[in-house]
């Protein structure tokens, strides 16, 4: 009764609509990762082949077929995905660096910084010099303008060693202030910020910051927690 009042490419995208709402509400029925067909599969068994283009895939997650995924759950593949594919691995890495890293201002390939040290950064590319706080040019004092003529130091500046002209939001600054005159900042400028532990984090009721820092020790470096003092309104973190 449709087909009389709808478009013939309208009436046949509604029945195949129709019909992948049925095929949904099979609880066997999958789709092939490869190509448009499905069938219907045992649920037991994980790899399902296609009798369309003779090609598998992953009746649980839904992926193409691989021969590791054999003997695995679909949540050991991805694991051994994780640890094994490079496709996967820079993908994981790519998504490391957005969040994690910076970005050289001259070049733009991109760094881990790891967290404290000095903020004066040397791109290992093209070795342009910059502060990783406010990304402005490292600059030696004029006197050595003939070292980096990146430089634009003025007389003013010829008493101060390798420096950078840091806006006065940059971490250079900030990093000193304490915790109080930070989160007064950040309340005048209506930017949230917890003063709890992070949700999916284990709150520390000894009291002493587990952030892990890379330690000297007798046997060499070591990851071993900060341990210093946690004030209460500091999400359990140090100063």
């Amino acid at each position: 009764q449709f087909r009389n009042y709808l478009d013939p490419e309208v009436f046949r995208l509604f029945e195949n609509k129709m019909r992948d709402r049925a095929l949904y509400m099979m609880p066997n029925f999958r789709w092939c990762a490869h190509c448009p067909n499905g069938s219907i599969h045992d649920a037991l068994r994980l790899r399902m082949d296609c009798t369309y283009c003779n090609k598998s895939t992953c009746s649980k997650c839904k992926k193409p077929w691989e021969v590791q995924h054999e003997g695995l759950t679909c949540e050991a593949f991805h694991t051994w995905k994780l640890d094994n594919d490079p496709e996967m691995q820079a993908a994981g890495l790519a998504a490391f660096l957005k969040e994690n890293g910076i970005a050289c201002p001259k070049c733009k390939f991109r760094y881990a910084l790891a967290k404290g040290g000095c903020m004066h950064f040397t791109c290992g590319q093209c070795k342009h010099e910059f502060c990783s706080g406010c990304y402005n040019p490292a600059a030696e004092r004029s006197v050595h303008r003939d070292v980096n003529p990146e430089s634009e130091c003025g007389m003013g500046c010829t008493h101060m060693g390798l420096h950078a002209h840091h806006p006065r939001d940059c971490l250079h600054y900030l990093r000193d202030w304490d915790i109080a005159r930070l989160q007064a900042l950040l309340t005048d400028h209506n930017l949230a910020f917890n003063v709890q532990p992070r949700l999916g984090t284990v709150a520390n009721t000894a009291g002493y910051c587990e952030v892990l820092e890379q330690k000297d020790m007798a046997n060499g470096l070591r990851d071993e927690p900060c341990g210093k003092a946690v004030a209460d309104q500091q999400a359990g973190l140090c100063e």
